[in-house]
């Protein structure tokens, strides 16, 4: 996730909003304090698919 956000800047509401999770849940994750349902880590593992180990820049607004 601090990968995703690095590479993408995006508040945590925007991440919560591209993994389909509440923006405490992001909030715990980035800090280590939540177990990731299986869901979660697939959704998770298809964002970084698409904006970090592609390199390709994601648009502001794109989804």
């Amino acid at each position: 996730m601090q990968e995703i956000r690095s590479a993408t800047r995006w508040s945590e509401p925007r991440l919560a909003s591209e993994i389909g999770v509440s923006q405490p849940t992001v909030n715990r994750i980035l800090n280590g304090q939540a177990d990731c349902k299986a869901s979660t880590l697939r959704a998770i593992e298809s964002l970084h698919s698409r904006v970090v180990a592609t390199d390709v820049p994601v648009q502001e607004g794109a989804r």
